[in-house]
């Protein structure tokens, strides 16, 4: 329901605030997933080992535009996590410790 999603969402805001470097405050908000930005090289691929679903959206523009346009870098760093009503908040704290297990 959108009631989970939104305490989804609240629990990766505490837990990643420190760590996200989007450039838009996200209190107060629950869209669909929760958009973490880390510039990491391989934060993507270790966090799928872990069986965390993260697709890259975009991917096409990463050979349309400039390396360091906004596009390239939402594209190549953004890792759009799950909050939707499967998960408990537990799940989310599980997977905040994944993550910055790795960082």
């Amino acid at each position: 329901t959108g009631i989970t999603r939104q305490r989804n969402y609240q629990v990766l805001v505490r837990e990643f605030e420190e760590i996200n470097e989007l450039p838009f405050p996200m209190e107060g908000y629950a869209p669909y997933v929760y958009p973490l930005l880390v510039k990491d090289d391989s934060l993507r691929r270790k966090v799928v080992e872990n069986k965390i679903y993260v697709p890259q959206w975009w991917k096409y523009l990463l050979e349309e535009v400039p390396e360091d346009s906004i596009e390239s870098t939402l594209s190549k760093w953004l890792l759009p996590l799950p909050v939707d009503h499967r998960y408990t908040e537990e799940d989310m704290r599980t997977i905040a410790q994944i993550i910055k297990s790795y960082l």
